[in-house]
């Protein structure tokens, strides 16, 4: 069985008895995404009831992993304006 949810997917193989979590796969619902004027930039958006997240738009470790993202704020399906400039070490 598959259920999908605002937070992503889960799975279950026993009938429902058991679910996977959710964190199985990279997924997200996000809405009105902006960045900022720093480099490397910083890509922030709203998510579906799982708040808001940014992440850097590249990294110096080959490759943009979940340890990159952070929260954004308390916003959730809407719109987000940022106040610049936001250095990340403020962060």
């Amino acid at each position: 069985m598959v259920l999908g949810t605002d937070q992503g997917t889960t799975i279950s193989l026993d009938r429902g008895q058991s679910w996977s979590t959710w964190y199985n796969q990279p997924t997200a619902q996000i809405y009105h995404v902006i960045t900022d004027n720093q480099f490397p930039y910083v890509v922030y958006g709203t998510q579906q009831d799982s708040g808001s997240a940014a992440v850097l738009s590249r990294t110096d470790h080959g490759q943009i992993t979940p340890r990159d993202w952070f929260p954004a704020g308390p916003s959730e399906s809407g719109y987000m304006a940022l106040d610049p400039p936001i250095p990340i070490s403020s962060i």
